[in-house]
């Protein structure tokens, strides 16, 4: 689905922005039913897909952009450019996670007790959410209300791979195809039911974008999605919603296959 020219800059892939955005809008329309009518056919209509699945692949994206710029550091400023890279993705993503979370904290003062614990708004400020709430996820006492802080695992996680990027650019190309399809083939074959908690855990896609990146940089006659031209933004919907339906087999002994294969599916 990501598509762009053989230089290596993602800033100049054809429709990044618009995946993005289509990424933002399914993930956001995921929450709109809790506040529709349970009567209302549009709550039906927009909860019937798990729409959540946007995550995935803005996940993809994410690993497909950040990948080159360090294997540019590698090889060109042997690494003492990672600290710099670590400060720019703490600065692009902290700032705003950081406000969000005083705000919720303020204004949870002046709410019933027990809405937001203590420990949901370290997790969230510390960017360890996921593991905070994967066992909260399955009814484990002493959370807080999901519906505030829950989806900052999302946040966690991909602040979690920028921290262990750098590393994984260490590796040799096929050392890398094989790390990526190692960790896809354990993901597969582990319980990781959608809500549940091992749900929280899933570097799927952002494995599958710093490969593709890669494979991109690595191989000149390599071109991501080169079969099916570049994404026309009602294609990339068509499969948002495919993954989406999918995501609601994501139950029982093959839940971790179907997330390995939405990864699959928007890499």
């Amino acid at each position: 689905m990501i598509h762009g020219r053989q230089d290596g800059k993602a800033a100049k892939i054809v429709g990044l922005d618009e995946l993005r955005g289509l990424a933002v809008i399914a993930v956001m329309a995921s929450h709109l039913p809790a506040a529709i009518e349970p009567a209302s056919p549009l709550k039906t209509i927009l909860g019937t897909p798990t729409l959540g699945v946007g995550v995935d692949l803005f996940f993809v994206i994410s690993g497909f952009v950040v990948f080159p710029q360090l294997l540019g550091i590698r090889s060109q400023d042997r690494w003492r450019g990672v600290p710099a890279f670590w400060i720019r993705r703490v600065a692009r993503i902290a700032p705003m996670a950081w406000a969000v979370t005083a705000i919720v904290g303020l204004v949870t003062l002046f709410a019933p007790a027990g809405t937001v614990t203590r420990g949901d708004l370290m997790a969230s400020a510390l960017f360890y959410a996921n593991a905070h709430w994967a066992p909260c996820f399955e009814v484990a006492r002493g959370c807080g209300n999901p519906g505030l802080l829950a989806h900052y695992w999302s946040l966690a996680l991909e602040l979690q791979f920028y921290v262990l990027a750098p590393f994984l650019a260490l590796l040799p190309r096929h050392w890398l195809r094989v790390l990526v399809l190692t960790v896809l083939f354990i993901g597969a074959f582990t319980l990781r039911p959608w809500g549940g908690h091992l749900w929280a855990f899933r570097p799927d896609a952002l494995l599958l974008g710093a490969l593709l990146a890669s494979e991109r940089i690595g191989d000149r006659n390599f071109e991501a999605g080169a079969f099916l031209g570049p994404p026309h933004i009602l294609e990339t919907l068509l499969m948002v919603v495919i993954a989406g339906v999918l995501a609601r087999f994501a139950v029982g002994v093959g839940s971790g296959a179907v997330v390995a294969l939405i990864a699959l599916l928007f890499a």
